[in-house]
């Protein structure tokens, strides 16, 4: 499928049905994704993998949005010498995980009732097929 079919009919429909503020992009949804796990204390090269980058200073440019990362990493040192960050982390991170299950199951079904609409809608560009000929009597 094209990148323009799928933005027209899959994209943009379950973005605006989602009733969002703003009106993301794809490649923002990428940004942010690679923002939030360096923000998170994912290692570089995890990220630069993850994303398919082929050189680590591609990846490097999404640390422009980590203006603080000193005093996070200093902060992550700070809990895990308490022993507390462990704990915590794996709690914030399980509720991070249903809010964006539930994001993503949101958007499936904005997704599934876009396709259910272009499925019953048929393409102006195909005529309905002519009615079959009465069988002739010299047949």
């Amino acid at each position: 499928m094209s990148a323009s079919w799928f933005r027209k009919h899959c994209w943009y429909p379950a973005r605006d049905g989602a009733g969002l503020d703003c009106k993301p992009r794809i490649h923002d949804l990428r940004h942010a994704h690679a923002s939030w796990l360096l923000a998170g204390g994912a290692d570089l090269q995890v990220v630069k993998e993850r994303l398919g980058h082929r050189r680590i200073s591609t990846t490097e440019r999404y640390l422009h949005s980590l203006p603080n990362a000193d005093e996070t990493a200093l902060q992550a040192l700070d809990k895990m010498r308490a022993g507390q960050g462990e704990r915590n982390n794996v709690k914030e991170l399980q509720n991070q995980l249903e809010e964006a299950q539930t994001k993503i199951s949101e958007l499936q079904a904005i997704i599934a009732d876009q396709f259910t609409a272009q499925s019953q809608v048929r393409p102006r560009h195909l005529r309905p097929l002519p009615a079959p000929l009465a069988p002739s009597k010299d047949a």
